[in-house]
């Protein structure tokens, strides 16, 4: 998936040359909790595309990314009972620095129950896609290559481009 982002995001720059703002796509590899973490930690996009996989853990009633060395459940994002942010809380209390305003769980299942979504909320991210089921790739390439032309080359508000995406 990573390869297909690069060359949308490599396209969608050629179709806003007129704009003075490139959009970057950053690609990393999280194998373990830890990492992922760290990685979110230090992203300062206002766009974050989080390729993996995904699922609702039944057992534990929770959803989280399933890495290769390990999970990451969605109570490690933040704890619902503090209301702490440990992935941007410092950026909260500055100024200065923003949070990520759309976050893109191309992960199966992150939305079968809102607790990951809330989690991500809670940090201050206005726009959140997730899948609720399992997801094909085919159809995860399809929508992100509708999806992301609509929010930068178009300019279009990410909750109307999620509504026209998926009209379509």
């Amino acid at each position: 998936e990573a390869k297909m982002l690069k060359e949308l995001f490599r396209i969608i720059n050629v179709q806003m040359k007129d704009n003075k703002e490139n959009v970057h796509l950053s690609t990393v590899k999280a194998d373990n909790a830890q990492g992922l973490l760290s990685t979110l930690k230090k992203a300062d996009q206002s766009c974050i595309h989080i390729s993996c996989h995904g699922a609702y853990f039944k057992n534990y009633k929770k959803t989280g990314f399933k890495l290769s060395h390990g999970r990451l459940f969605s109570d490690e994002l933040c704890s619902s009972k503090n209301k702490e942010h440990p992935i941007w809380n410092e950026r909260l209390s500055d100024k200065k620095a923003s949070v990520p305003q759309l976050v893109f769980l191309s992960a199966c299942e992150t939305a079968h129950n809102t607790d990951l979504v809330e989690r991500f909320m809670q940090a201050g991210v206005r726009y959140i896609i997730a899948p609720r089921t399992e997801t094909p790739f085919c159809d995860a390439s399809l929508f992100s290559s509708v999806f992301y032309p609509l929010v930068y080359v178009e300019q279009m508000n990410p909750y109307i481009a999620f509504k026209k995406v998926q009209e379509a």
